[in-house]
């Protein structure tokens, strides 16, 4: 079995393409504090304000932990976890063997990272307002939504599209075919 390098010593990615996925970042992280912005504005803490009848309401909480308040408390902690998590999925993003849609979907969940980052830093926690109607789950925020769906949208293009992205370009040899009829394949 060949052992393929899934990194280079060059970006793999171009210019253009590296500020259109910081745009993409950008924007996410953007979309998160708005919304952060808003509840600290117009709803104390604890309190909550209806969204879509049946499908969420927006409840106002702190959150000094991670996902599902694991770690509560140790706010330093996941501040220093999340800045190295974003510097690997950034090197990752550029210099990574990717298909340009895994590449969006890593902005994705750098720029939900970037907003949970900025909230760790300057208040010492993470301001967390979707609070679904229809299932018991934990409240959460706009920049965690851009980090599990781009995180699971990258998980599913990796395994099952980016290889062969890859080798339709040229950049990955073709997948070696495999004769249904030779015992040894």
């Amino acid at each position: 079995m060949k052992e393929r390098k899934h990194l280079t010593a060059r970006p793999r990615c171009t210019a253009t393409g590296a500020l259109l996925y910081l745009a993409a970042a950008l924007i996410a992280c953007l979309l998160d504090r708005w919304s952060k912005a808003a509840v600290l504005k117009n709803i104390p803490l604890g309190g909550s304000a209806e969204g879509i009848p049946g499908l969420f309401r927006l409840t106002y909480v702190r959150n000094t932990g991670a996902a599902w308040s694991m770690l509560s408390g140790k706010t330093d902690l996941l501040a220093i976890v999340s800045a190295v998590a974003m510097i690997g999925i950034a090197f990752y993003l550029l210099y990574g063997k990717l298909c340009p849609q895994a590449r969006f979907c890593l902005a994705l969940v750098l720029g939900g990272a970037a907003g949970n980052f900025i909230d760790r830093v300057q208040l010492h926690y993470v301001v967390d307002m979707i609070d679904l109607s229809f299932i018991r789950f934990p409240v959460f925020n706009v920049g965690d939504s851009f980090i599990v769906t781009g995180g699971i949208l990258f998980a599913v293009l990796y395994l099952f599209y980016n290889d062969r992205w890859l080798a339709a370009h040229g950049i990955l040899p073709a997948p070696e075919e495999h004769d249904e009829h030779d015992p040894d394949a």
